[in-house]
């Protein structure tokens, strides 16, 4: 009996829709009933290969058997929600992303890797009208936290950024000109709404900050997912695994640091995750 008709009910098996001498492979116009059945083959062998790899896993689970895991490597390729990495002595190893593991994904960035709708942090001194007084020298660029607030945050001992980007009269002005200082220092955290040529425009909660960016810009970014990471960047992983799996390792925390500033290659940057290659299956996991 045939692989076809052999995963086949028996019914249907002494029906095999198969030309004479033809493989499984070599139907590929022979009518909807043949690739039914192609279909059938294809998920039977699934299901073998899951039942063969299972038991082991299952075992460990079972006898509750876990082994601390800590390694250095080199990100080699991105799948969903698990990366392979290899280690120092060379080895393959599938390590699984837990979104409540802490997960940091870091390095340096040209000028060009920046986009509307980042997130970004960085230092600047305005005049009473939010005018900068002077070019952005650093620049986060960072993934948004349940605790992150948009906004101007006066740097110690600067005044409160109420008044701030607003406009009085002449005659206001001139009297507290001479109260006040010619710049005061903020932090800003706001959303990037616009960048071209090293000129910035950053929605700070409900203000609108425009900002110039200094020509040695100094640009670090952090995020927690890796859609950006490359083959080559480093990682360091910290977790668990099965004595009997050892290679497969669940992540308590992850960092991947890049090995070259992003946007430096401005086309690669737009890959993203393509940039890896994919890794079709991991059911293992």
């Amino acid at each position: 009996m045939s692989i076809c008709s052999y995963f086949l009910p028996p019914d249907r098996a002494l029906r095999d829709p198969r030309p004479a001498g033809k493989s499984c492979h070599q139907i590929t116009k022979a009518g909807p009933r043949a690739r039914i059945t192609v279909m059938m083959i294809r998920n039977a062998r699934l299901s073998c290969i899951i039942l063969l790899t299972f038991p082991s896993l299952l075992l460990a689970q079972a006898n509750n058997e876990r082994k601390t895991v800590q390694a250095k490597g080199v990100l080699n390729a991105v799948a969903r929600d698990v990366i392979q990495v290899v280690n120092e002595e060379g080895e393959q190893w599938f390590v699984k992303v837990d979104p409540k593991s802490k997960n940091v994904f870091q390095g340096s960035a040209d000028v060009r890797f920046l986009r509307p709708g980042m997130l970004v942090e960085f230092r600047s001194s305005f005049d009473k009208k939010g005018k900068a007084q002077s070019a952005v020298r650093t620049l986060k660029v960072f993934s948004r936290r349940e605790d992150t607030k948009l906004g101007l945050k006066p740097v110690s001992g600067g005044a409160a950024a109420s008044g701030l980007f607003t406009s009085s009269g002449e005659e206001e002005d001139k009297k507290k000109k001479t109260q006040q200082p010619a710049a005061l220092p903020f932090v800003v955290v706001g959303l990037i709404q616009k960048i071209k040529d090293n000129k910035l425009t950053v929605v700070a909660g409900s203000v609108h900050v425009h900002v110039e960016l200094a020509d040695k810009v100094q640009i670090a970014f952090s995020f927690t997912d890796f859609r950006y990471a490359r083959k080559g960047d480093s990682v360091v992983v910290s977790g668990w695994a099965y004595p009997d799996r050892a290679n497969y390792v669940v992540a308590r925390s992850l960092t991947i640091t890049a090995a070259k500033r992003l946007g430096a290659d401005d086309e690669k940057s737009k890959k993203k995750a393509s940039q890896v290659p994919d890794l079709n299956s991991l059911d293992d996991f």
